[in-house]
């Protein structure tokens, strides 16, 4: 095809996935959670080292997770750290990247919601730098005005406010959470809520509870799927460990099954 640049999206992990077949010029690591452990491993450490297998000796490897484990420390690569060698600050209207180039100020926030794509955009901005592709900063601008990622706090048009997110492992239900808290005052926050049965279901619901007023829970169909009274089971726990610890949450799980 000629192309002249590809940007390719790891699968599942990083060492044994796919993509790990190329070389890249450059390495984007975002973040490090805890999921899919049946794969990569039972804790950071290990989802770390798995993450990091796509990094190369002598390229650059950027890296906006602002605790990285050991295992991606230790990794191979020429590293560009998030707070280190590149940076970002926003007022709520604009905001300013700071990187291995120097400092782009009066940027317009990335079309997608949430505080946590400022980091993303820098770790977007920084590799860019490093790669030293001739994209022109119209070009630059551009991108974040139309960049766009369905069902990661997507919100629909229209009122009531209706906000879809795919969030299946604590971290990233933390950030839905922060997310939610930010989007703007509601006397009521539904939750229609659906999961797979090996997910950490407890710790994203955990994470959940206390933004929630009112649940649905829904069963998933096939054998992955979890139950509406799993979910249920999971919820109460969880929101009695967050009454405990940040006041009063409403139990209503086993309620909203029912009916």
């Amino acid at each position: 095809m000629k192309i002249e640049a590809a940007v390719l999206e790891v699968g599942l992990g990083g060492r044994l996935d796919a993509v790990n077949a190329l070389d890249a010029d450059c390495a984007l690591l975002t973040s490090v959670g805890i999921d899919h452990v049946d794969y990569l491993g039972p804790d950071r450490e290990s989802i770390g080292r798995e993450k990091a297998g796509i990094f190369r000796a002598g390229r650059p490897a950027v890296i906006a997770e602002p605790d990285p484990p050991r295992s991606v420390l230790e990794a191979p690569g020429e590293k560009m750290f998030i707070g280190r060698d590149f940076s970002y600050a926003g007022d709520g209207m604009q905001w300013t990247y700071t990187g291995p180039k120097g400092k782009r100020a009066g940027l317009a926030y990335p079309a997608l919601r949430g505080v946590i794509q400022l980091r993303n955009a820098a770790a977007a901005l920084c590799a860019l730098d490093e790669l030293k592709l001739p994209i022109a900063m119209q070009e630059i601008r551009r991108g974040f005005a139309e960049v766009s990622l369905p069902g990661r706090f997507q919100v629909l048009p229209g009122r009531p406010q209706v906000i879809l997110d795919v969030a299946h492992n604590p971290q990233a239900a933390h950030t839905l959470a922060e997310n939610l808290a930010t989007s703007g005052f509601a006397p009521e926050t539904y939750a229609v809520c659906g999961m797979l049965k090996d997910k950490d279901i407890a710790g994203v619901l955990h994470e959940l509870a206390p933004r929630i007023t009112r649940w649905h829970l829904a069963t998933l169909p096939g054998a992955r799927g979890a139950s509406a009274d799993e979910l249920a089971a999971r919820l109460e726990k969880a929101s009695i460990k967050n009454s405990r610890r940040r006041g009063c949450v409403r139990r209503r799980a086993r309620k909203r099954e029912r009916e």
